[in-house]
């Protein structure tokens, strides 16, 4: 996958499928700690919060989780990303 980010929107290439999204910065970080191994979200959200300036609120976990389903729904996350045990 690579990805190439200009203010809060990015591009990602998906090498697999061969196809092109646009993403928010968000969603790019997502994706960005996803293949770093990072795949605790409650973990991620405080990361990702405190790298943005936000409190990682309930709200806040809330939309990550929107963020992880748009991304598996375009294929850039396996399914089982993020999953609860």
């Amino acid at each position: 996958m690579q990805i190439r980010c200009w203010d809060d929107q990015c591009v990602v290439h998906a090498l697999r499928s061969g196809d092109t999204h646009l993403v928010n910065g968000l969603a790019a970080q997502v994706l960005l700690a996803a293949t770093e191994g990072s795949w605790d979200l409650e973990r991620m959200a405080v990361s990702i919060a405190r790298q943005v300036g936000v409190k990682a609120d309930q709200a806040f976990l809330a939309h990550l989780h929107a963020v992880v389903g748009e991304l598996q729904t375009k294929g850039l996350l396996s399914r089982t990303c993020f999953s609860p045990n």
